[in-house]
């Protein structure tokens, strides 16, 4: 038996090649669009939100109105959010600055229901050793990552993440990132294509017959014909008497498939940060220190400013340590 999970996402980029505000005007059209979609279609029974929180914020200042579709969609369990607010790099910040990424993505769960027990980073450049650490410390007892990893450190791509202390993560690695299944589409013959490519890549590195199949890309919209395709897909090899089956699935759905073959599953321990695989672009320590300068500035201010004033922003933003914060991020 091969059991897909296929798990609806967009890589929600907050600021990179565009600015925030060019940004937010996309993310107000998919937030519109996938809440009428979740709203309407009862069998998208799920979408992951690239396990970020900071949307929240960008999103209900312009559109307030539909923070109770969007709540209600949460307490069901379709619309999981966090660990983080807004997606880390693993290397660059500061201590102070990850743990606070966290709690403050936990304050603003805390406000609709629980938070993803996932620690996802797809696009992190490369993994820290006390990266199991900090996710215990927050109740997260998995994670699934891209970058950094390699077939010689694990003969499975399911495999115990160790960090320096002994904690432990049941961890997944894509092996070809956060997308190899965003060509899904209405067409029958493409997606048993990109099924049997999957299989190609994965089978021989699975560990239980478990595949997670990540359906989206970067800032990419809501899938609404997802639903239909799958139900295709699980008639088409039906059919032919093969025992596959495909589902819509969270991240957690995933973890809790191969969490039965942790006794199976090989340790990694410490850093994760080789190249073969994905770019870990390590050349970046380097580059625009005037900037990393700042932000390291900026993050030590936030950690201990007094009263909640903070000397290095702007005077809206030392009146408000909860805003200062947040900016860091």
């Amino acid at each position: 038996m091969k059991k897909f999970f296929v798990v609806p996402h967009s890589h929600l980029d907050r600021e990179w090649y565009r600015t925030f505000q060019e940004n937010r005007i996309k993310l107000v059209r998919f937030m519109d669009d996938l809440l009428d979609t979740m709203d309407a279609d009862e069998e998208y029974t799920c979408y992951n939100l690239d396990a970020q929180t900071s949307f929240i914020d960008d999103y209900f200042a312009i559109k307030p109105e539909n923070e109770e579709r969007f709540r209600r969609h949460i307490r069901a369990g379709r619309l999981p959010i966090g660990p983080w607010y807004v997606q880390p790099d693993e290397h660059l910040p500061t201590a102070e600055g990850i743990i606070r990424n966290l709690l403050i993505s936990k304050r603003i769960s805390d406000g609709y229901a629980d938070y993803n027990r996932v620690g996802y980073v797809p696009d992190s450049f490369g993994q820290s050793a006390v990266f199991p650490t900090l996710m215990k410390g927050f109740g997260i007892d998995s994670a699934i990552l891209y970058r950094g990893f390699g077939e010689e450190d694990s003969r499975y791509n399911d495999f115990i993440w160790e960090g320096l202390d002994g904690s432990r993560l049941i961890a997944n690695w894509m092996p070809i990132g956060y997308g190899n299944a965003m060509f899904f589409c209405e067409d029958l013959e493409k997606n048993l294509r990109v099924v049997e490519e999957n299989l190609t890549l994965l089978k021989e590195r699975s560990i239980s017959g478990n595949y997670l199949l990540m359906c989206g890309s970067d800032q990419s919209f809501i899938k609404k014909f997802l639903p239909a395709a799958l139900r295709q897909l699980n008639d088409y090899y039906q059919s032919r008497g093969q025992e596959y089956e495909f589902v819509l699935a969270t991240l957690q759905d995933y973890i809790d498939a191969i969490r039965g073959h942790a006794k199976q599953m090989e340790v990694v321990r410490g850093e994760l940060r080789k190249g073969k695989r994905s770019r870990t672009h390590n050349s970046i320590g380097a580059t625009r220190l005037d900037i990393k300068q700042k932000s390291f500035m900026s993050g030590s201010a936030t950690a201990r400013g007094r009263g909640g004033r903070f000397w290095c922003f702007p005077p809206a933003l030392r009146r408000d340590s909860r805003s200062s914060r947040r900016t860091c991020m």
